[in-house]
């Protein structure tokens, strides 16, 4: 099904692989700030064709206007043709009042923004009291929907073989990285404020975003150690989405009525193998050397090092 506003889907195509690219983390570092993107599609069923988006303020002093090759926002890539219905509004997670004034006139809000890197401080305090603060904001606002992308990390996969929206949230978020314990962190502030102050929350969780320019072979495959790549995944499935189908569905968890409340799982419908991606990658782009290690090895590595003080 064609979205209604593909000029739309290239916006949060581009967010995307902002959450996924260094830049965001850059500026967060920069400026303690992290982007938003809100979007408006108009009420009572007639769409407007102008889009807000609200961003940290990083950009101060450079050219912000949609499609110069200098706005990190758009870039050259972006079409002339969305100039007239995209909006910059500078704004800060560490400002409520900055962002009740980017959310006046908005219906649905894509909330992508996250920290990538840094202590485990540094990305609660930005991704999650950022998160907070953009929900008290929405409930002085008149928003209708809340898309929030979260993680396939916030999901306790260790304690099944099925990977669906009916795994709990991880027990153990101490035991994992950074990023992961302050997703986590978010997702459950996102399901407190939908019980206990019905926000229209709806939670989407991207799987491994894939497409042109992307590192195929992920920490889920394995990790690069002096000039040998070290093959962890084994027959594990990849959970993959291309970043054309995850911005589609990300979209649509904003138009579909009738959803709050719920969470939704983003991957492809075919999921290769680790081994697979790997030997495809070998057979294709670069025949790298390769170990494969054990999943019993890495079971016994990963008990042993529980117990170091």
């Amino acid at each position: 099904m064609q979205s209604r506003f593909p000029f739309l889907k290239r916006f949060v195509r581009r967010a995307l692989w902002r959450i996924s690219s260094r830049a965001v983390n850059q500026c967060s570092q920069q400026t303690g700030e992290v982007p938003l993107y809100a979007v408006s599609h108009g009420r009572i069923g007639v769409p407007r064709t102008q889009t807000r988006g609200a961003y940290s303020g990083c950009d101060r002093g450079q050219d912000t206007t949609p499609g110069s090759s200098r706005n990190p926002r758009y870039g050259a890539g972006a079409r002339a043709s969305d100039a007239n219905r995209l909006e910059l509004f500078p704004a800060s997670f560490n400002r409520v009042e900055d962002l009740k004034e980017a959310l006046k006139d908005i219906d649905v809000v894509y909330h992508l923004a996250a920290s990538l890197r840094g202590s485990y401080a540094a990305q609660v305090a930005n991704t999650v009291v950022g998160t907070e603060n953009l929900f008290l904001a929405v409930r002085e606002a008149e928003v209708t929907r809340i898309v929030l992308v979260s993680s396939f990390s916030v999901m306790g996969v260790s304690q099944t073989s099925v990977v669906d929206e009916s795994v709990p949230l991880e027990p153990q978020p101490q035991w994992r990285d950074p990023y992961a314990f302050a997703k986590l962190r978010q997702e459950e502030l996102a399901w407190r404020y939908i019980r206990e102050h019905q926000l229209p929350i709806v939670i989407v969780r991207p799987g491994v975003i894939y497409g042109p320019g992307a590192p195929l072979l992920t920490s889920r495959i394995g990790l690069r150690l002096c000039g040998i790549f070290l093959h962890l995944g084994g027959r594990n499935e990849i959970p993959l989405t291309h970043v054309e189908n995850c911005a589609e569905a990300v979209l649509r968890a904003g138009q579909v009525a009738d959803i709050a409340g719920e969470v939704f799982n983003i991957c492809d419908d075919e999921q290769p193998t680790a081994k697979e991606i790997l030997k495809q990658y070998r057979r294709v782009v670069e025949k790298i050397p390769y170990l494969t290690i054990p999943y019993v090895l890495l079971r016994l590595i990963g008990s042993s090092t529980s117990y170091i003080p």
